[in-house]
């Protein structure tokens, strides 16, 4: 089995990604999905035409699934974000606990 190689990693931002940043973006999405939603069926509403009705679902669908791509892109930054914190600090304990036993290891010979 092939492991490709992953694209060089950006540097950390200063701002720190936490799981309560990742529930924040998901709720701040659920509710302009919601928002956007009932804003249209009070438009479909007062369609006065198939045609129009047509048309407004069609505008609906097409911002619908703009707002979710955009949301999904930040969501997912987030992830790779977090997932990279702590992989550092997983890094780092290691380090320390490598030389840490190296540590001890030269002071018992």
């Amino acid at each position: 089995m092939e492991i490709a190689a992953s694209p060089p990693v950006a540097p950390v931002e200063p701002f720190q990604a936490s799981t309560q940043a990742i529930a924040d973006a998901y709720s701040g999405y659920i509710r302009t999905s919601l928002e956007q939603a009932w804003s249209f069926l009070g438009k479909l509403a007062m369609a006065r035409s198939p045609v129009e009705a047509f048309e407004l679902q069609v505008a609906y669908a097409k911002q619908a699934s703009d707002s979710f791509v955009a949301e999904s892109q930040k969501i997912t930054e987030l992830h790779e974000q977090l997932t990279r914190q702590r992989v550092m600090h997983l890094e780092g304990f290691v380090a320390r606990l490598t030389q840490t036993t190296l540590e001890i290891r030269a002071i018992r010979h």
